[in-house]
């Protein structure tokens, strides 16, 4: 019988680049992304607009990024001077190791309305480079701008774990679980934040609240061997 792994996800680009994590999420889930700036172009074309941004959404969730640059190519020439894709190609971008054209997308993006997922994605750069003090500060920004997205509150979360920043990660990652209880990566970043701090009976009644037992186990197993890493 196969064992199925737990998930102990930074959400955002930087899971590409560390072992330990299994998964990410990619797709905006607040009103900075794609999603909402489609919303403000005018009536005309809307649909249709919204319908290629979710597309190229699909396939960067399924890590198919340079189909993704290719769907962003043919919607820049439909849609000239839309800025609604720029995330998702600055995503791309760094994904596909372009990471110098990422950051100038993010950067340009800061004073607009993209502000929030613009920080993420510098953030996301710097835990790309191994600066996790630097992931801290921009997924910080993100969260400033948009405090109860549980995605930017656990990438912030794990920056400062692996920041070594334990009881403000455990701050951070509280809320992330609070507002977001359903995510696997998330519930796994906030359990090892409780195991590092000492938070005993917190931690142990988290476990026992995972229902399936191979998971729980595997669960557990991750906590210590990531904990023990730290030591």
């Amino acid at each position: 019988m196969t064992r199925r792994l737990p998930r102990i996800v930074l959400c955002g680009l930087a899971a590409l680049a560390l072992a330990a994590c299994g998964a990410f999420e990619q797709a905006p889930q607040d009103d900075a992304g794609p999603g909402a700036a489609v919303r403000g172009i005018d009536a005309e074309g809307q649909e249709a607009r919204d319908l290629y941004l979710q597309v190229v959404l699909g396939l960067q969730n399924e890590s198919r990024w340079n189909a993704s640059l290719a769907y962003l190519d043919d919607y820049d020439l439909r849609y000239p001077g839309d800025p609604s894709s720029q995330v998702l190609r600055a995503d791309a971008l760094a994904a596909t190791g372009d990471t110098a054209a990422a950051e100038a997308l993010y950067r340009g993006l800061l004073e607009t309305r993209f502000s929030p997922a613009a920080h993420a994605g510098l953030g996301q750069l710097r835990a790309l480079a191994g600066d996790w003090n630097g992931a801290v500060a921009g997924y910080a920004n993100a969260v400033a701008l948009r405090p109860s997205n549980a995605r930017f509150l656990n990438n912030l979360g794990y920056a400062q774990l692996r920041a070594g920043r334990h009881q403000e990660a455990l701050s951070t990652l509280s809320r992330a679980f609070e507002i977001d209880q359903n995510r696997d990566g998330i519930r796994n970043n906030y359990a090892i934040a409780l195991h590092l701090t000492g938070h005993r009976a917190e931690y142990e009644q988290l476990i026992r609240s995972i229902q399936d037992q191979t998971e729980r186990d595997a669960v557990a197993e991750l906590v210590e061997n990531w904990s023990g890493s730290q030591s």
